[in-house]
């Protein structure tokens, strides 16, 4: 009879253990931020064992800073759960700093940029010389298809979704995203963020990425071009 209660004591308090896991819980939710330019289609190949919400892009108003944007983004957030963010390049930027303010379980960075210092030099130099001011929306579309090998872009199937994403933004969305970007000047990372970056990204150079679980031979759209890799190093860091 001891043995019994004892016995079925332990499964109780092992099944309490578990309940109070939020990631266990199927209320746990991942958002996942896509790319600039880019929509939910970018994580199309992957299978997270989560309840999976998806960050959709707002306008952006005239001369609006990254960090106003980031939390403007975080407002489709449900955050009295348990949850985890998952941001793709510029949005990895935006995680960086909704992470600042609020607190999720993960804070998980791919092909971004964690604080202004990882930025590039050449991007950072359009402060002092603003050409990118002489592009218009469509402009980037064309300019970003046209470069997409840049991004990692190798598959006919991968270049027709990304021109379709492109092709999706809201109105002055391009203009005003990259000035946001050029004109970012947050030094210090959010807390506690992880940060997967491919070496054979040539959008946001690896060299100048801190604090880095390194992809060997991802590129900047890797999540879309090597979901298999991805989408495990997701499921490990979403278990932790």
């Amino acid at each position: 009879m001891i043995k019994a209660l004892l016995t079925g004591f332990f499964c109780l308090k092992v099944l309490l253990g578990f309940c109070q896991d939020p990631v266990v819980l199927a209320g746990h939710t991942v958002y996942l931020f896509p790319g600039m330019g880019l929509d939910e289609r970018l994580f199309q190949h992957l299978t997270l064992p989560y309840q999976v919400k998806y960050i959709t892009w707002i306008p952006i108003e005239k001369k609006e800073d990254l960090a106003h944007y980031a939390l403007r983004l975080a407002q489709q957030m449900d955050t009295t759960r348990s949850y985890s963010l998952v941001g793709v390049s510029m949005v990895g930027m935006c995680v960086s700093e909704i992470a600042k303010v609020y607190r999720p379980r993960h804070a998980i960075l791919i092909s971004s940029a964690a604080s202004s210092k990882e930025i590039p030099v050449l991007m950072k130099a359009l402060r002092i010389l603003p050409l990118h001011k002489l592009v218009k929306n469509e402009g980037y579309v064309t300019l970003g298809y046209a470069t997409r090998w840049l991004f990692g872009i190798r598959k006919q199937e991968d270049a027709r979704l990304f021109k379709s994403m492109l092709q999706t933004m809201p109105p002055n969305y391009y203009p005003r995203a990259v000035d946001s970007i050029v004109k970012w000047k947050s030094k210090t990372p959010g807390p506690h963020l992880l940060h997967l970056h491919g070496d054979a990204d040539f959008i946001l150079p690896f060299d100048r990425i801190e604090n880095v679980y390194r992809i060997e031979k991802g590129t900047h759209l890797m999540v879309l071009t090597q979901p298999e890799k991805i989408n495990q190093l997701l499921l490990d860091l979403l278990a932790r």
